[in-house]
């Protein structure tokens, strides 16, 4: 059985700044399918205080958060955060793109990838929205 796995990646560094949702990277699927999605960002501090900030996986342009994870560093401290879900593409109203968005008052986002297998089933509800 071959499986094609889609990905996307960088280490082009983005800078995220003013608590503003920042997207870092974007991955296009095939218009139907179901599939199970990873994704992970490494955030630096670039304040002088410790502050906090989100990582968060969607869709729809940001409308439905398929995965999120909030964190706090220190000054010049840095953290990699992992991301995972599933994404069914079975329905008309879903987005074939999932991305990487980043929230934080002053950092920047580097070694950042998604990567999606599709599968032939879920077994329990797929991520919410979808």
């Amino acid at each position: 059985m071959a499986v094609t796995a889609f990905s996307a990646s960088s280490a082009i560094p983005v800078t995220v700044s003013g608590g503003v949702s920042t997207v870092v990277i974007k991955l296009r699927l095939p218009h139907t399918g179901t599939f199970v999605v990873w994704g992970k960002a490494t955030v630096t501090n670039s304040a002088t205080t410790v502050q906090g900030g989100q990582v968060q996986m969607t869709t729809l342009d940001g409308a439905t958060v398929l995965d999120i994870a909030g964190f706090s560093f220190a000054p010049a401290g840095l953290v990699t955060v992992p991301l995972q879900s599933t994404l069914d593409l079975s329905h008309t109203d879903t987005n074939e793109i999932v991305d990487i968005r980043c929230i934080t008052a002053n950092g920047t986002v580097s070694d950042f990838s998604l990567i999606a297998i599709p599968v032939d089933a879920l077994s329990g509800p797929a991520a919410p929205g979808t």
